[in-house]
């Protein structure tokens, strides 16, 4: 048996044992059909040929599976795409930050700063999809106080 699953939408076709399976004309594939609600017939406008309904049928829900499948792909292919851009932007940023020599960007967990010679993606991890992104962490830096009037110092963050 096959299954045909277009979103919500599922047909099962069972196969046939008598025989009745109408295979496709070898001059014409039938792809251009004319369906006649007058006499609730079907005609092929290549061929001028009358198809059963049950072939068009098939043929348009084959169709939409293939239709549906490649959407699939598209869809995973701009997930993959994008992931890769993201890769692609950080790693940008960081060359840029570098390039300029003012300011060296951080590591996004402990706030300190990242130079080229830390040796900056010479490690790596094997489970990359298992991975969990950092949580990130607000820079806590100590700041000294001075009040005036008692002289006492506080610390803050």
């Amino acid at each position: 048996m096959k299954v045909y699953n277009i979103g919500d939408f599922k047909v099962e076709v069972k196969p046939d044992t008598q025989g009745f399976t109408f295979k496709n004309d070898p001059d014409c594939h039938h792809k251009s059909l004319e369906f006649s609600e007058e006499g609730q017939t079907i005609q092929c406008k290549d061929c001028k040929k009358q198809i059963t309904a049950w072939w068009a049928f098939l043929r348009m829900v084959r169709q939409f599976k293939t239709i549906a499948d490649d959407l699939e792909n598209v869809r995973k292919r701009l997930e993959e795409e994008k992931a890769r851009a993201l890769t692609h932007s950080a790693a940008i940023k960081v060359e840029d930050a570098w390039k300029r020599r003012k300011y060296l960007p951080t590591c996004p967990h402990c706030v300190k700063p990242i130079s080229p010679m830390d040796g900056f993606g010479g490690s790596q991890t094997r489970a990359r999809e298992l991975a969990k992104p950092m949580q990130l962490r607000p820079a806590m830096h100590v700041v000294k106080e001075t009040s005036h009037g008692d002289g006492n110092a506080s610390e803050g963050g």
